[in-house]
């Protein structure tokens, strides 16, 4: 009874009470807002139970009731109030750097007063959390400084130079096991580096480090993008692993640049397992690049581009707007190949171009003849190249070339001796005679050069179409000019056919090599000619029909290149509209976030009068330097209008850079390098592909960021005894 009492006695009001206490009492009831109403309820928090011994006594107290406040929200963004009970969502995000046992982390605070939140505001868990999350998404404004307090100058400089050894370790795609060779002559030339990190696993810690720091600079640049494209290509590695390889397309500085995002190990080959591995890549890099995706670009393959059940329609359940597009270089090496498969002489000359190589590849024997003959006439052997490649246009053209130009006389010669001669195989005799014979028959020889200027005019548009700076209304201007140029050959001969014609003699000799020539040879040719021409031209429009008869295609064409806008200004003035408005209806999806704030009559507006400008000879440039003189010096004045060219300008064309990513893939993980895991390699290929050049790198940030990115505190000066 006596501690009950105590009680009693502590809650009741004193006759005593000092002015000071009242005061107190009613700033704490107006601070928290308390209604007049519930001033005479009691107090919810900690009910007592109702047998308890304490509520047999009827203790009548004014309490104040306690409330959360939404209001407070706008001083405290932080705070989440969940079950009667406010938590800290900052701390919750980053409990290793919060305090953990503060109950706005664990367990909810249900103490509703303005000072318990102003407390938590001040603690230095909160604090920490914050910058942690600040550094996170914004990991180029780190203060650096703070990083660089736990080295003295001489260790940081020491670091920076260790970081710069295997920068350029990973950037020449070299073994980390070279790393301690360098660090030693290093130090032969007098450089210090102290004794601590010395092999080659400090190398790959160094190496990831690096790679961390400029993927968060290039997690910046996609952040900031408004749009992006995506081009994926699936490989097998030395580990026998599939992985996938992803690039993105964005605009920087004005201009679309292709850039390494990533390689990930697929679950398996299918379209789920692909898609994973490229939703695990973008979402590293940017969380919300579903909201900006544009276009896919791909190889064609089924898996990639089926209608129901491929990567391109499982992204689509997400981004109704996804366009896809074919590697335009790919389509134009099908639609050649389609030729080649009509036509039986194609079919031959690529058969025995593929031979020749092989002849001279594998047999030592053969290439040591060849180079015997080649002294005795004073002439040089140059080695055979290989007609098939993964771009198999640019090799069937080196592969002829080297034929026609460089090696022809030589070889000929060889398979006549050889198919004569009794010291090789029966195989090897039959197939010099057969070679012997089409190499000295007037009409293959006659179509080779025939053959080599298609070639040689398709390869060059093949290599402007592999280039990172293709865009899509490049694509029906290099076809129209293939095609023009392909009936051109109807009227006239080639350059190397051209040539073929004077140099062959009265007596049908060509470099020195008597030519058999039938009576029909000729004709026969004319009706060859026009026939690989016409089929040509033939497979080659229907590959590429859809840049003509697909909307969004052929409305992202007109818009973006200035070539073809009209010069008549009647014709300028609706000149595209309507290529205008399917691109706004087709991506109103990605035009509706509140990021883009794109207005439609101010584009329009927009569109009229740059044309008109245009028009009366402002900016008469290509179309690459025309927009990004637009991008750099016109932002302001055509906001709308450059929403949808940056949306034109991202759509990936081409997937050459993939293809030069698995190189990349193949150059860094060898045989002799197996093992490396998945996620190594990526950090090794994204400084090989994406790093600057190692004479300009600066190791300052990296540095930084392996000083405090460890579980423990670094020791860099450990082994170090001097």
């Amino acid at each position: 009874m006596n501690s009950q009492k105590r009680i009693d006695s502590f809650f009741k009001k004193s006759d005593s009470d000092t002015p000071k206490k009242k005061q107190c009492q009613e700033k704490d009831v107006k601070e928290n807002e308390v209604p007049e109403a519930s001033k005479s309820k009691p107090i919810t928090k900690n009910p007592p139970s109702t047998d308890s011994a304490d509520s047999s006594s009827n203790i009548n107290l004014a309490k104040i009731s306690r409330r959360f406040h939404p209001e407070w929200k706008d001083t405290f963004p932080w705070i989440h109030y969940a079950d009667g009970k406010m938590f800290c969502l900052v701390c919750q995000e980053c409990p290793q750097k919060s305090n953990d046992s503060s109950s706005f982390v664990s367990t909810g605070c249900y103490n509703f007063k303005l000072e318990s939140l102003k407390s938590h505001a001040r603690s230095t868990g909160h604090i920490q959390a914050q910058e942690a999350i600040r550094a996170k998404e914004r990991p180029l404004e780190a203060p650096l400084p703070r990083a660089f307090l736990l080295v003295d100058e001489e260790v940081r400089q020491k670091m920076e130079k260790l970081f710069d050894v295997a920068y350029m370790v990973a950037k020449l795609e070299l073994p980390f096991t070279v790393y301690p060779s360098l660090r030693s002559l290093e130090k032969k030339h007098g450089v210090l580096l102290g004794n601590t990190y010395l092999n080659d696993k400090a190398c790959k810690n160094f190496v990831v480090s690096i790679s961390d720091e400029l993927k968060d600079r290039f997690s910046e640049n996609i952040k900031s993008a408004r749009f992006l494209g995506i081009m994926s290509d699936g490989a097998t590695d030395v580990g026998t692993r599939e992985v996938e390889d992803v690039y993105v397309r964005f605009v920087e500085d004005g201009v679309p640049v292709n850039k390494f995002a990533g390689l990930k190990e697929c679950t398996n080959a299918k379209a789920d397992g692909v898609t994973e591995a490229v939703k695990g890549v973008m979402d590293e890099i940017d969380g919300t690049w579903k909201q900006k995706l544009v276009c896919l670009g791909t190889d064609g393959a089924n898996v990639m581009t089926g209608k129901h059940n491929s990567v391109f329609a499982l992204l689509k359940r997400d981004v109704p707007s996804l366009v896809s597009i074919h590697c335009i270089a790919h389509k134009l090496e099908l639609g050649f190949q389609d030729t080649v498969k009509e036509v039986k002489l194609f079919k031959e000359v690529k058969e025995m171009l593929q031979g020749i190589w092989k002849h001279y590849k594998y047999s030592c024997k053969a290439l040591r003849e060849l180079k015997e003959l080649a002294e005795l006439l004073d002439e040089r052997a140059y080695n055979a190249v290989k007609a098939d490649g993964s771009r198999w246009i640019p090799h069937l053209e080196r592969a002829l070339n080297m034929l026609l130009t460089k090696n022809y006389k030589l070889i000929v010669m060889h398979f006549q001796h050889a198919s004569e001669a009794r010291d090789s195989s029966a195989e090897m005799q039959g197939r010099a005679k057969n070679y012997a014979k089409k190499l000295t028959s007037y009409l293959f020889v006659k179509f080779l050069h025939f053959l080599l200027d298609i070639i040689q005019q398709v390869s060059k548009v093949s290599l402007v179409f592999q280039r990172d700076d293709s865009t899509i209304a490049l694509v029906q201007d290099k076809i129209n000019t293939l095609t023009a140029t392909l009936d051109a050959f109807k009227i006239r001969s080639g350059q190397h056919l051209r040539s073929f014609e004077q140099s062959v003699g009265a007596d049908f000799s060509f470099n020195g090599v008597i030519l058999s020539k039938k009576t029909g040879d000729d004709a026969s040719f004319d009706t060859t000619k026009d026939t690989v021409i016409e089929l040509a031209k033939q497979f080659i429009n229907s590959r590429f029909s859809n840049f003509k008869e697909d909307p969004v295609l052929k409305a992202a064409a007109c818009i973006t290149e200035p070539l073809l806008w009209p010069h008549d200004r009647m014709s300028l003035l609706v000149y595209s509209e309507e290529n205008l408005d399917s691109l706004k209806d087709h991506f109103a999806f990605l035009l509706q976030r509140p990021t883009i704030a794109f207005d439609e009559q101010a584009c329009k507006e927009e569109w009229l009068e740059l044309k008109l400008y245009y028009n009366r000879g402002g900016l008469r440039l290509p179309a690459k330097e025309f927009w990004k003189e637009m991008f750099t010096n016109y932002s302001e004045r055509f906001p709308n209008l450059l929403v949808i060219i940056e949306l034109c300008l991202v759509m990936p064309v081409q997937t050459a850079c993939c293809e030069r990513g698995n190189s990349c893939l193949n150059r860094v993980m060898t045989d002799f390098r197996s093992s490396l895991d998945v996620s190594t390699v990526d950090a090794l290929m994204f400084i090989a592909l994406n790093g600057p050049n190692h004479s300009d790198y600066n190791a300052t940030r990296a540095v930084a960021r392996w000083l405090t990115s460890g579980e423990r505190l670094r020791r860099p000066q450990r082994m170090d005894t001097d």
